[in-house]
């Protein structure tokens, strides 16, 4: 694997073995991951109810617990559900309910060129 092509085909593929019947929404938006004891920015690419996909992630495994906190302060509480550096899945502790604002306003993954 070599090319972001690749990357996201195996993302999918995975979400698929997973059993993912969320709606992902598009959004670009620049959150702090807190995990081992440190935190980095990433930038979060999809969300829906279940989860988010981030990228930017590094030294993150399936498993490991993390919290994404927004610019707005706004945090989620979550776990690594699959990790392809740069970008990783992650899956809430507890879902977002499906008119939550930060889904109503964006577009879905489906719609994306």
């Amino acid at each position: 694997m070599g090319e972001p092509s690749e990357y996201f085909a195996a993302a999918e593929e995975l979400a698929a073995r997973e059993g993912r019947s969320d709606e992902r929404r598009s959004v670009r938006k620049h959150a702090i991951l807190h995990s081992h004891d440190r935190m980095q920015t990433v930038v979060i690419r999809d969300i829906s109810t279940g989860g988010m996909k981030v990228q930017n992630a590094f030294g993150l495994a399936p498993g490991d617990d993390v919290r994404i906190e927004l610019l707005t302060r706004r945090a989620f509480d979550g776990k690594v559900a699959w990790a392809v550096s740069p970008y990783c899945g992650i899956k809430f502790v507890e879902p977002l309910a499906a008119n939550d604002p930060l889904l109503t306003l964006l577009t879905p993954a489906s719609d994306r060129d």
